[in-house]
């Protein structure tokens, strides 16, 4: 179930019939990255090798902060959109480096959102990452088809993070 993929629980209780009953979900909380962050010994400092311009672009206002604040922690520099028409705007005035977008958003999805960044000549050389929670193989395939670089499923690995910037360093 979808709690399972998340590490949750469900109970369900009730007294009886025609009683009603109740179910709770419990959800495992996302922590803000000022929780100790991990980072491999040769980055303590929390840097990667070089700074690049990030746009995140989710709807949910709480993973724009976590993701705002992890990647400035990273070194980097930030700015967000809560969706595929900001984002747009954003890429003339920002430049990214690099767009973190989510797949699951109101008006514009983030597969359009890949397709019309990539049809801009000036942004061809943009990494695009898929963050979202779509996991299976399946979703991967149509994020890269939709002209994502690489497809990372939320709760984001900060390991990940750190080999993708590291990467994009060399």
């Amino acid at each position: 179930t979808l709690v399972e993929l998340h590490d949750g629980t469900v109970v369900a209780q009730s007294d009886g019939v025609g009683t009603g009953s109740v179910f709770t979900v419990r959800l495992p909380a996302i922590r803000p990255p000022e929780v100790s962050v991990a980072l491999p010994a040769d980055q303590s400092s929390g840097r990667t090798t070089r700074s690049f311009k990030v746009l995140v672009v989710e709807d949910m206002r709480a993973l724009r902060v976590i993701m705002s604040r992890l990647l400035t922690k990273l070194g980097h520099e930030v700015e967000f959109a809560e969706d595929g028409t900001l984002a747009l705007q954003k890429l003339d005035s920002f430049h990214p480096d690099v767009v973190f977008s989510d797949i699951a958003m109101p008006g514009m999805t983030g597969y359009e959102l890949a397709r019309r960044i990539r049809q801009r000549p000036d942004c061809s050389s943009i990494c695009l990452v898929a963050l979202t929670g779509f996991g299976q193989s399946a979703d991967r395939d149509k994020a890269l088809e939709a002209g994502f670089d690489e497809h990372m499923v939320k709760p984001v690995d900060i390991a990940l993070l750190q080999v993708l910037f590291d990467n994009l360093s060399q």
